[in-house]
């Protein structure tokens, strides 16, 4: 799910302090998300960013994960002003 993809990403980051942040706001994320995915085609836009994330963390390219990761904060921020 969405969910455990964050949090998973968090885990994967091996930074205590970011992974914690990451469990106290699920339920943030949960509800940005519901509001977020009404927008047509964000959905799929997501999945999207979030393939390119899981990608290049599988291909241990540090700098790619950390490029995508900003993109989709990025485009989130922009799908939350349109809320």
């Amino acid at each position: 799910s969405d969910t455990e993809f964050h949090l998973a990403v968090a885990r994967a980051s091996h930074n205590f302090v970011f992974t914690n942040i990451m469990q106290l706001h699920l339920d943030l994320l949960r509800e940005t998300r519901g509001k977020t995915w009404q927008i047509p085609g964000r959905k799929e836009e997501q999945h999207q960013e979030h393939q390119a994330i899981f990608q290049a963390i599988k291909e241990h390219n540090n700098k790619k994960a950390g490029e995508s990761i900003l993109q989709h904060l990025i485009n989130v921020k922009k799908a939350i002003t349109k809320i």
